[in-house]
C-alpha cells in the first residue's frame, strides 16, 4: 500500500457532525467498559494506566474515522502491541464496528502465499493449490470486495508487505498492524501510528502487585522488599510483569528470593533490556521455567504449546490426544497444567474460545530455545519441522508435530528418521510376536485424517456399517480425527488378530483403546457385546484366576528347588569334611618302645603286627 497522506483537516460540516458523533459514542462505551481486563493468564492488564487507555482509545477512534484505512502500534517486543490489538479487534466487533476481524500473524513479509491463506480461511474463501500468486491476489481481492466492514490485523510485521500484491485493497477494509519499528509504519503508509511505550515505574509496581497477588498492608515486611526488588527487573514491560507476578503468585519465600538471585545473575552477566529485548524476556521465561514449573508434566506440556505455529490457537482436547498418544499423564493432569500455566501467564486464555489457550509469540521462542538445549541430538529434526512449519503453505504440521513430539520426549510410537515430516508410522506397542505388527503405512481415510493401512479394511467395514462412526468426528480438528480413528483401528487390529483364549494376554492394551475410543463420541454399542466378552468373560476370568494360581505354585515349588540346592549343598560340604577327617585317622597309630608315647606313622600293616 503506498502513502495515503494525512488525515484531512477540512471537511464538509455534515461529515465532521457525523464524525465527532461516532467518536462521542466510541469514547462512552469504552469509558463505561474498558477498564480491567483479565489477560495473559492470571494477571490484570489494565487499560486505565495512562499509558495505555489513551493508546486503546486512539486506536478506536482512528479505525472509526471513514478517511483513514490503515493504522500501526509501534514498540520493542513484549511491550504488549499483540495484546492490545487483540483486544482491540474483539471490542470493535462488540460495537459493531467491523463484521469480520481477520488477525494473521506475519513475521516475514517473504511468504505471501501463506498469508494470502490465512486471510482466505478467515473469509470462508477456498484458494486451493493455486501457484500463480496473480490469480490468488484475483480471487482475495474480490472477495474483499463483496464484504463490508473488514479489519485485517497484520501481527508481528516486521518488513515492508505489499499489500496490493496480497489482494488487500485500501478502499475494501482497514489494516491494523502491529510492529517493532516505526520505519516499517512509515515504509506501510500508516495514516495514524501509536508508540506503545514501557509502563512508568508506578505502573510498573502496581501491575506487578496484581499479578502476584500482593496487598501492602497485608504482606510480609521481609517479602515485600523482596517482591519490589523482583518487580524492578521487569523494567516497565508487561509482558515480563506478568509472568514474573504472576508465577510467584502465593510462593514461598525461598523460592521469591531464588529467582531474584537468578535474576540478579542474569544482570551480572551483562544480559540488559535496553540492548536485546528479546533475550531479557527469554531469560526471565528460562528462570520460571526452572524454578516454577516443578513437575515434569508441566514442562513437557509446555514445550509442547511451544512447538504449534505462531499465533496458533491452541485447541485443549489437542493437547489431550499428544499426551494421552504419548503416554505422558492424564486428561486431569492436563488440565491441572494448563490452568498452572494460565496462572503464570505463559499461556492465555482465548478471547473467542474456553476451550482454546494462546502462547505470547516470545514466550514460545523461549519454549523453543529451551528445547534446543535440552535436545541437542534432535536439533536437526526441530529445525526441519521448524523450516516447513514456515514454508510449507499446505504443511500437515499436526501429525509431524506428533512424530517430533515422540523422538523428543522418548516414545518410540515412530521409526527413527532424519525427517520429522515422515508420515510412516511405526507402531512399537506391546505386541506378541504370534500377532501381526501394523504395517507403518499410513494411508489417507475418506479425506478426514491419515490411518495406519493395516487399519484401513477394518475401520472402513465397521463405517460401511455404522456410517455415524463418520459423520460424529467431521466436526472436530484434524488432529481429534487422527487420534480417534487411531485408537478405534488398534483397538480392531487387536480384536481381529488375537486368538479368543489369549485376550487375556492384551485385555490391558484392549481396555485402554476402548477406553480412549469412548471417549472421543463414538457410538459403539454394536462392538460393545464383544468388548464385554473381552473384558468380563467368566471363563477367561478362570483363566486368568488359574494362571495366577499356577503362577503362585509355581513360585513356591521354584523356593523350595532353593531351599533344597541349600541342604544339598550343606550335605555335601558335611560329605566332603567327613572323607578329609577320616583321611587324617587313616595316616596314624601309636608307637611303642623309644617311640612310647610318641603317635608315629606306620603303615597298616605294621599296625597290624604290632598289635598281635
Amino acid at each position: 500500500m503506498g502513502h495515503q497522506g494525512h488525515v484531512l483537516t477540512t471537511k464538509p460540516e455534515h461529515l465532521r457532525r457525523k464524525l465527532e458523533t461516532k467518536v462521542e459514542q466510541v469514547q462512552e462505551q469504552v469509558k463505561n467498559t474498558v477498564q480491567v481486563d483479565r489477560i495473559e493468564g492470571g494477571c490484570f492488564m489494565q487499560f486505565d494506566f495512562e499509558s495505555r487507555q489513551s493508546t486503546f482509545n486512539g486506536i478506536l477512534e482512528a479505525l472509526q474515522d471513514d478517511s483513514i484505512s490503515s493504522v500501526a502500534v509501534y514498540g520493542m517486543g513484549g511491550v504488549g502491541k499483540t495484546t492490545l490489538a487483540r483486544h482491540v479487534g474483539k471490542r470493535v466487533k462488540e460495537m459493531n464496528m467491523f463484521d469480520l476481524v481477520l488477525p494473521v500473524h506475519v513475521t516475514t513479509a517473504e511468504n505471501v502465499k501463506r498469508i494470502q491463506g490465512d486471510i482466505a480461511a478467515g473469509l470462508g474463501l477456498r484458494l486451493g493449490e493455486e501457484s500463480d500468486l496473480a490469480e490468488r491476489q484475483r480471487q482475495l481481492s474480490l472477495r474483499l470486495r463483496n464484504e463490508e466492514h473488514v479489519l485485517i490485523i497484520l501481527d508481528d510485521l516486521w518488513d515492508k508487505l505489499d499489500l496490493q500484491k496480497i489482494g488487500i485493497l485500501n478502499n475494501h477494509c482497514k489494516v491494523l498492524l502491529t510492529t517493532r519499528s516505526q520505519q516499517v509504519a512509515y515504509l506501510m503508509g500508516c495514516q495514524r501510528s501509536f508508540h506503545l511505550f514501557l509502563l512508568t515505574l508506578e505502573e510498573n509496581w502496581d501491575l506487578f502487585k496484581r499479578c502476584a497477588g500482593i496487598h501492602d498492608d497485608r504482606f510480609e515486611p521481609d517479602l515485600l522488599a523482596i517482591a519490589k526488588e523482583v518487580s524492578a527487573h521487569c523494567e516497565g514491560l508487561p509482558l515480563t510483569i506478568s509472568i514474573l507476578g504472576s508465577a510467584l503468585r502465593a510462593r514461598t519465600v525461598y523460592l521469591w528470593k531464588q529467582v531474584l538471585k537468578d535474576l540478579m545473575s542474569s544482570r551480572g552477566k551483562g544480559l540488559n533490556w535496553e540492548d536485546d529485548s528479546t533475550n531479557f524476556i527469554i531469560q526471565i521465561i528460562v528462570v520460571i521455567y526452572n524454578i516454577i514449573l516443578a513437575s515434569k508434566e508441566t514442562k513437557i506440556i509446555f514445550l509442547i504449546c511451544g512447538m504449534y505455529p505462531e499465533d496458533h490457537e491452541i485447541l485443549i482436547e489437542d493437547l489431550f490426544q499428544h499426551v494421552i498418544r504419548l503416554r505422558l499423564c492424564s486428561k486431569t493432569d492436563v488440565i491441572a497444567t494448563i490452568t498452572s500455566l494460565k496462572d503464570s501467564s505463559l499461556l492465555m486464555p482465548s478471547i473467542t474460545s474456553k476451550d482454546h489457550v494462546l502462547m505470547h509469540d516470545l514466550v514460545r521462542y523461549a519454549a523453543r530455545k529451551i528445547i534446543f538445549k535440552e535436545k541437542p541430538t534432535n536439533r536437526d529434526n526441530i529445525s526441519e519441522y521448524m523450516n516447513a512449519l514456515y514454508n510449507e503453505e499446505h504443511f500437515q504440521w499436526q501429525e509431524a508435530l506428533h512424530q517430533l513430539l515422540c523422538r523428543l520426549f522418548g516414545a518410540t510410537e515412530y521409526p527413527e528418521s532424519s525427517s520429522s515430516t515422515s508420515s510412516e508410522l511405526q507402531v512399537a506397542q506391546s505386541y506378541s510376536s504370534t500377532i501381526p505388527r501394523p504395517s507403518g503405512k499410513m494411508v489417507d481415510f475418506y479425506g478426514l485424517c491419515q490411518v495406519d493401512k493395516s487399519f484401513l479394511p477394518l475401520l472402513k467395514e465397521a463405517c460401511t456399517k455404522n456410517p455415524n462412526l463418520i459423520e460424529s468426528q467431521r466436526k472436530h480438528s484434524e488432529m481429534l480425527r487422527q487420534s480417534a480413528f487411531d485408537s478405534l483401528g488398534r483397538l480392531l487390529f487387536l480384536l481381529h488378530n488375537v486368538r479368543i483364549r489369549d485376550w487375556i494376554n492384551h485385555k490391558q492394551e484392549l481396555q485402554m483403546y476402548w477406553e480412549q475410543a469412548k471417549l472421543m463420541k463414538f457410538d459403539l454399542e454394536w462392538l460393545s457385546p464383544a468388548m464385554e466378552q473381552v473384558l468380563s468373560s467368566a471363563d477367561l476370568a478362570r483363566i486368568e484366576a488359574l494362571r495366577e494360581e499356577e503362577k503362585y505354585w509355581n513360585e513356591e515349588a521354584s523356593k523350595l528347588r532353593e531351599k533344597l540346592k541349600i541342604v544339598e549343598d550343606k550335605a555335601a560340604v558335611i560329605r566332603t569334611e567327613i572323607v578329609l577327617t577320616e583321611s587324617k585317622l587313616d595316616g596314624f597309630a601309636i608307637g611303642y618302645g623309644s617311640e612310647a608315647g610318641v603317635v608315629s606313622k606306620v603303615s597298616p600293616w605294621r599296625k597290624i603286627f604290632l598289635f598281635r
